[in-house]
């Protein structure tokens, strides 16, 4: 595999910027553990506060039915996002040894984004009209969503510096492979050589001692 890029933004080695890349949604992936947390526990709380009050419908005409299931889901990808940041930047520094773990980050990050696309999507399609009146209520919506465009930018910048270090590493070792295979075919050449001579040599010992037999068996019949 080439690499995407040379360098990785403001980091001139890639190597440099996986680590940033790693380190960033390891944070993240902490904050948004914390956020999920959080949205779960204020849903149920609401959601309850609402059933005492005889008031659910309108916790059910402003909270979408599945919410906290993809919270759920969405605080378990956070788990994961952390657990495999971390085996990122501990699998980094074994170089082309980590590769697995640096395509796993790769498409691990890819998949969770896409999982946020389609639940953000779902939940646009359910709330329609009522989208405005929900951010009316919650403001800070609207900078958690400007902040989720810029994170996904930022990992989007990411993935394509992780994998361009990952294909650094490969095209390094498949020339230490093509270099250690031709080493073995020019060896594997030097001992046929070294055999081959080795018959010849034997062979035209065995013809000299032919010929000094022959002689000595023509010099005896003269006497």
């Amino acid at each position: 595999m080439k690499p995407l890029l040379a360098s990785c933004c403001c980091w001139f080695k890639l190597k440099t910027g996986s680590y940033a890349a790693g380190f960033y949604t390891l944070i993240t992936s902490v904050i948004d553990v914390g956020l999920a947390i959080y949205a779960i526990v204020f849903l149920n709380n609401y959601k309850e506060e609402q059933r005492e009050t005889f008031r659910l419908h309108q916790y059910e005409n402003f909270v979408p039915p599945a919410s906290v299931p993809l919270l759920v889901v969405g605080l378990v990808n956070a788990i994961l996002g952390a657990l495999i940041s971390v085996m990122l930047l501990a699998m980094l520094r074994k170089g082309y040894a980590g590769h697995v773990w640096m395509k796993l980050w790769c498409a691990g990050f890819s998949l969770f984004r896409i999982y946020e696309i389609v639940g953000i999507g779902y939940v646009l399609a359910i709330l329609g009209h009522r989208l405005t009146t929900v951010i009316y209520v919650n403001p800070v919506l609207i900078a958690l969503f400007v902040f989720w465009i810029l994170d996904t930018g930022i990992i989007g910048a990411g993935v394509v510096c992780v994998l361009s270090h990952y294909g650094e590493l490969d095209q390094r070792e498949n020339r230490k492979k093509r270099r250690t295979k031709e080493v073995l075919t020019r060896i594997k050449i030097q001992e046929r050589r070294g055999n081959s001579g080795e018959v010849a040599r034997a062979q035209q010992v065995e013809e000299e001692g032919l010929n000094l037999d022959e002689q000595k068996e023509a010099e005896s019949h003269l006497l």
